[in-house]
């Protein structure tokens, strides 16, 4: 409950009438407020592939002008190109990578992107 009464977050989420579909959301960054951070995204996997990434991204934008930001971070496992090109159809830039232990325990570069706002 603390997470949806944080005014510095906001969690979104997709239905196909009562059934929840989609679920993401966005921070602001805690050690520099003008930057928002993407998070947790997902969508079930039968309306994968439907573009239905484009109206995370749109609200999120969003939500980040709201909250002043001046710059909004998104990042992904290296190999994962749909996330890759969702966030490249929004025109974010690629900035570094890094190595990290997954929830999973694979271990791989994490890639990271800015979009200016």
């Amino acid at each position: 409950m603390a997470l949806l009464e944080n005014q510095n977050c906001a969690m979104f989420g997709l239905y196909d009438q009562e059934d929840i579909i989609g679920l993401t959301g966005v921070v602001v960054d805690r050690d520099d407020a003008s930057n928002a951070i993407l998070i947790a995204s997902f969508v079930r996997e039968p309306h994968r592939g439907k573009g239905l990434s484009k109206l995370f991204y749109q609200a999120r934008i969003a939500w980040a002008r709201e909250k002043g930001c001046a710059q909004i971070t998104v990042s992904h496992r290296a190999g994962n190109e749909s996330s890759k090109a969702a966030n490249q159809a929004f025109n974010f830039t690629y900035t570094h990578s890094r190595e990290v232990e997954w929830p999973d325990g694979t271990v791989a570069a994490e890639l990271m992107y800015v979009l200016v706002l």
